[in-house]
């Protein structure tokens, strides 16, 4: 069933859901979120940010944990990207910002600058986009994970950004003093 802000649906797959969540605290994986998504029985869960490194680390035990809690439960999870070209695919959005060194100070805003963007910023979008393609490899290494990038979805078809609209590869969020860019593009693979 689609649960994608359904008040109801979601209590049904819970059980999965919750130990998953729980589990992976105890793991050190801390989750932010959770929430049905669009895709038949599809899910978010939202890791809380960290270091890139800690992060990549978070990444594989989670997914590791998630199929071995479902497995104990009589379900399985795949992170298949898209198993099937009439369903909405998966993804995984990785969001990122630039901090000094002591990890007080934002370093992507800056107040008199247009649209408060700073150098670092406008140097950190930049190279995204300047690499995009080359990280494709990295980003969508499957046929099905290709197959996710689709005209009229929620999969970014282009590398272009923009302030918070979810069809751009890029995506910009948040509000001062502070605000992440979001890559839409990589696949759940």
């Amino acid at each position: 069933m689609i649960e994608d802000y359904h008040i109801l649906q979601t209590t049904r797959d819970e059980y999965v859901i919750r130990a998953i969540r729980n589990a992976m605290d105890g793991a050190g994986v801390p989750i932010e979120f959770s929430k049905g998504e669009a895709g038949k029985g599809q899910h978010e869960i939202n890791l809380a940010y960290s270091t890139a490194v800690e992060m990549a680390d978070r990444h594989v035990v989670y997914k590791n944990g998630a199929k071995e809690i479902a497995g104990q439960l009589g379900r399985s999870i795949t992170f298949m990207a898209k198993y099937s070209s009439d369903e909405v695919g998966s993804s995984c959005h990785i969001h990122s910002s630039l901090w000094d060194a002591d990890g007080t100070e934002p370093l992507m805003w800056e107040t008199d600058a247009p649209e408060h963007q700073s150098p670092a910023f406008r140097g950190w979008l930049g190279g995204q986009l300047a690499c995009g393609r080359e990280l494709a490899w990295m980003f969508a290494p499957t046929v099905n994970s290709y197959k996710r990038y689709q005209p009229e979805s929620w999969a970014p078809t282009a590398l272009a950004w923009s302030v918070d609209n979810r069809t751009c590869g890029f995506r910009v969020v948040g509000h001062g003093p502070s605000f992440r860019l979001e890559s839409r593009i990589p696949a759940a693979t």
